[in-house]
C-alpha cells in the first residue's frame, strides 16, 4: 500500500496514498479522502454515502463539556468506551466532532448563537454552515472541501510522529492526541498556512507568480519561497 501521504520534491508535489492531492484536491471530497488514507484506496459511492452517513452519526456525541478540541481529545478515551466503539470508528467520531467544536466556538465568536450541526450536509458543507448561519452555495463548498484536503495530511511533521509515537508505546488516543495538539501549536510546526496566504495576497494574480517568485528568490528567500509556495500552492 502506497504511504499515507509523501512530497515528492523533484515537482513540489503531494501524494495522498499514490494520487496526487492537487487532483482530489479539484475532483474528490473530503469523506472520499478520508476513506482513501484510512483503506488506500477512493471508496465506492455506496461506501462513500456510508462513511458521510458514520460521520453525520458522530455528530450526535456533541455534548457543551466539549468546549474546546483539547478537551475533546483528553475525553475520546471514555467517549469511545462509553460508546462501545472501535479504534477506527473513535478516530472517525473525534474528526466529525472536533469540526463541530471548532465550528461552535468560531460562531459564538461572531455572535452567531445556537447554531447547531445539520443532518442533512455533509462534513464540509456542515462546517459553512455553522460558522455562517446559511445553508452554503455550491462553489463555497467547492472550494472549502478543496482546502480541507490539501491539508489532510503532511508526511514527518511533529504533530504526527509525538502521535505514533505515543501510540507505539501504548498509550491511549486520548494521551496521542492530546500530545499531537500541543506540538501542533508550537511555533516551529503552525503557521505555513498563513504565511502562504500572505505570498497570494502579495501575488494577486496568476499572471504575477513567476515575477513574484523570481524576485523572491533573488532576495535571498529561496528556502521560504519553497517552504511556503510548496505548503499552500503546489500541492
Amino acid at each position: 500500500m502506497e504511504p499515507i501521504s509523501r512530497i515528492d520534491s523533484t515537482i513540489n508535489q503531494l501524494f495522498f496514498r499514490g494520487i496526487n492531492a492537487t487532483s482530489l484536491a479539484k475532483d474528490s471530497d473530503y469523506e472520499s479522502v478520508v476513506h482513501l488514507l484510512v483503506h488506500g484506496a477512493l471508496p465506492s459511492a455506496n461506501q462513500r454515502d456510508e462513511i458521510e452517513a458514520q460521520m453525520i452519526t458522530f455528530r450526535d456525541l456533541y455534548s457543551k463539556e466539549m468546549d474546546s478540541i483539547q478537551s475533546l481529545a483528553r475525553n475520546l478515551d471514555t467517549l469511545k468506551e462509553y460508546n462501545s466503539l472501535e479504534m477506527e470508528d473513535a478516530l472517525l467520531a473525534f474528526v466529525s466532532l472536533s469540526a463541530v467544536v471548532a465550528a461552535k466556538s468560531f460562531a459564538e465568536s461572531k455572535g452567531l448563537a445556537n447554531v447547531s450541526a445539520n443532518p442533512n450536509l455533509g462534513h464540509a458543507s456542515n462546517i459553512l454552515w455553522m460558522t455562517s448561519g446559511n445553508e452554503p452555495s455550491k462553489q463555497d463548498v467547492s472550494d472549502f472541501q478543496s482546502c480541507l484536503i490539501l491539508h489532510m495530511d503532511d508526511p514527518d511533521n511533529p504533530s504526527l510522529t509525538s502521535l505514533t509515537k505515543v501510540l507505539d508505546e501504548g498509550g491511549t488516543i486520548s494521551q496521542a492526541l492530546s500530545l499531537a495538539l500541543t506540538e501542533h501549536v508550537n511555533v516551529m510546526h503552525h503557521g505555513a498556512g498563513t504565511e502562504a496566504m500572505k505570498m497570494f495576497n502579495e501575488i494577486k494574480d496568476l499572471e504575477n507568480i513567476k515575477d513574484y517568485l523570481k524576485q523572491r528568490i533573488e532576495k535571498g528567500n529561496k528556502s521560504g519561497v519553497m517552504k511556503q509556495f510548496s505548503s499552500g500552492l503546489s500541492v
